[in-house]
């Protein structure tokens, strides 16, 4: 063999890994776990892969002995696998296909999953794992009327209609009665001129029978219309002296006022010794203990940890505490100082983890790692 044959053998080969699309970095090589205190966003393609760290849309390949490297970042495969942020996942996350009853919004790429939206006509609410799309409802109920159309996210939403003003029964009733009094009207002048033509008929006359009838004629017409006008009068003055229909005016100050129910607020923590950021990481071991394995990753998406971020936590780390402890701190680099263990606590009782937080901040102040700010 010629001397320095080997050499651009090697060369050759380190040239077909580059055309590939795989990225062969420096020699140097650092772990996931002693990179923690570095900011990733500050640091170049060349830097990352050397600490086992791909960018998005690439995960990490097993070392090339071959060649002599280390740590190697692989594409992934269009609509097929993907991977959204930094990480050290030895294969790409495999797309999500949307299923039955749903449709597809928005194709799967090699930095950015599937998303999928229920059908026309069903709905998943946005807060709950959508396993199965439910219908929408297609009426409502009885005495109900629709608000708001059913959407990918949302039932039909149906509320009883607002009653009408007191004034609006009133006239109806005011209405009915100058109906029957002209209809009382009608029978009393048909019955008069049947009555004058019969006495015509037989060669009498009655004057006084016929002017008494038309005189109660006009007795009557003027008992209903005056009867109807004051009725009117009196509702509008009803419906003005109605309590219900008068604006709500501020108590005067005699009047005790009602207690009114407010929300409840809950302490503010505050650490004992140390900063928010050190005691912060301190706390973290609390809420691993009490918050059940089946609830875990459901807190961790009410703090806004994506799937890759909780993924990547469960493939690079040993056992359930690690991979929880990992998860949360990767949180906690991801928000940076604007978190505290207040944040992570307001997040459980917005959810339906609030005797879980009650006990974690009982278990923080008697472990003396928090206490309640005085003011609070």
């Amino acid at each position: 063999m010629m001397p320095g044959m080997p050499l651009a053998l090697l060369l050759l080969a380190a040239t077909a890994q580059v055309s590939q699309g795989r990225f062969i970095p420096e020699h140097r090589h650092l772990s996931a776990r002693s990179a923690r205190g570095i900011r990733k966003d500050s640091l170049d393609y060349h830097d990352l892969a050397s600490w086992g760290i791909c960018p998005a849309g690439m995960h990490q390949e097993a070392p090339d002995e071959n060649l002599g490297t280390r740590n190697m970042c692989t594409p992934c495969t269009d609509g097929k696998d993907y991977t959204e942020y930094q990480n050290s996942l030895r294969s790409c996350l495999s797309c999500t296909r949307c299923k039955e009853g749903q449709e597809e919004v928005s194709r799967c790429s090699p930095t950015r999953n599937t998303k999928c939206r229920c059908k026309a006509g069903t709905f998943c609410p946005p807060d709950q794992p959508c396993e199965v799309c439910v219908r929408c409802k297609t009426d409502c109920p009885e005495g109900e009327e629709l608000i708001s159309s059913c959407n990918a996210t949302a039932d039909n939403l149906c509320m009883r209609p607002t009653g009408p003003p007191a004034t609006q029964g009133y006239v109806g009733w005011v209405v009915l009665i100058v109906i029957i009094l002209f209809s009382i009207c009608i029978v009393i002048v048909a019955y008069c001129l049947w009555k004058k033509r019969s006495q015509d008929s037989t060669g009498g006359s009655s004057s006084s029978t016929s002017k008494a009838g038309v005189s109660l004629v006009r007795k009557v017409l003027k008992y209903s219309f005056t009867s109807s006008n004051q009725e009117v009068r009196e509702n509008e003055l009803n419906s003005r002296n109605d309590p219900a229909a008068e604006p709500i005016l501020p108590p005067e100050e005699s009047t005790p006022s009602r207690p009114r129910s407010t929300p409840t607020v809950f302490p503010t923590l505050i650490p004992v010794d140390q900063t928010e950021q050190e005691t912060l990481q301190t706390a973290f071991d609390v809420f691993i203990e009490e918050v059940a394995i089946k609830d875990w990753e459901y807190l961790m998406r009410k703090i806004n940890l994506v799937e890759n971020e909780i993924q990547a936590a469960r493939c690079d780390y040993y056992g359930v505490k690690e991979q929880n402890y990992q998860m949360l701190l990767t949180w906690h680099k991801k928000m940076g100082h604007s978190v505290t263990v207040n944040t992570l606590l307001e997040a459980m009782r917005t959810g339906r983890l609030t005797k879980e937080a009650d006990l974690i901040q009982d278990l923080l102040l008697k472990r003396n790692i928090y206490m309640v700010r005085p003011e609070s």
